[in-house]
C-alpha cells in the first residue's frame, strides 16, 4: 500500500538570496523541488502538507527558518506527500451515504403557493402607492446622513 516513510531535513538557506518579500514563496518552492529531486518524481506529483507551509511562514514571509524536517511517502496513485516531522494530518475520505429519494411535490401545490405569495405582494405593492396617489408623502426608511466633503462645507462659508 505505501512505501516506508523517508525523513530529509531539507535546508532552506538558498532562500535567503531572494529578495525579503518573496523569501517564504521561494522557500516552498525548494521543499517541492527537493522532494521530488529525492523521491524522484515530477514536481505535479508532490503534494505538500499545511504543516510546512505553517512553518516556512512561522516568522513571517521575510524571515524564513534556515532548516526544517520533513517526512515523506509515495502513496498507492504514485504521488509524494510530505509533512513537517511529528506534525502529520492523517486525511480520511468521508464514507458517502445514501441520500433518500426525495418525494416530488404535486404542481397543484407549487402554483397555490405561487398564487398566495403573488397576492401578498399585489397588497404590498398597493399599500404602498396609496399614500402617492392621494398626494401624500410616502414615508421614507431611516437612513445614516451621509458625510458632505469638505469643499462644499468651505464654499457655504463655514
Amino acid at each position: 500500500m505505501v512505501e516506508e516513510i523517508r525523513k530529509y531535513t531539507v535546508p532552506l538557506r538558498e532562500s535567503y538570496k531572494r529578495t525579503r518579500v518573496h523569501r517564504a514563496q521561494r522557500a516552498i518552492k525548494d521543499v517541492r523541488a527537493f522532494v521530488s529531486k529525492h523521491m524522484k518524481t515530477s514536481e505535479d506529483n508532490v503534494i505538500l502538507e499545511e504543516s510546512i507551509n505553517h512553518t516556512v511562514w512561522s516568522r513571517s514571509g521575510k524571515k524564513v527558518v534556515p532548516k526544517i524536517t520533513i517526512e515523506t511517502e509515495r502513496t498507492k496513485e504514485g504521488k509524494v506527500r510530505a509533512w513537517v516531522a511529528g506534525k502529520r494530518k492523517v486525511v480520511e475520505k468521508p464514507k458517502e451515504e445514501k441520500k433518500p429519494a426525495k418525494k416530488e411535490e404535486k404542481p397543484d401545490e407549487k402554483e397555490a403557493e405561487k398564487k398566495e405569495e403573488t397576492k401578498g405582494e399585489k397588497e404590498e405593492k398597493a399599500a404602498k402607492e396609496a399614500p402617492k396617489k392621494a398626494g401624500q408623502k410616502a414615508v421614507k426608511e431611516k437612513t445614516t446622513p451621509t458625510k458632505q466633503p469638505r469643499q462644499a462645507l468651505q464654499s457655504k462659508g463655514r
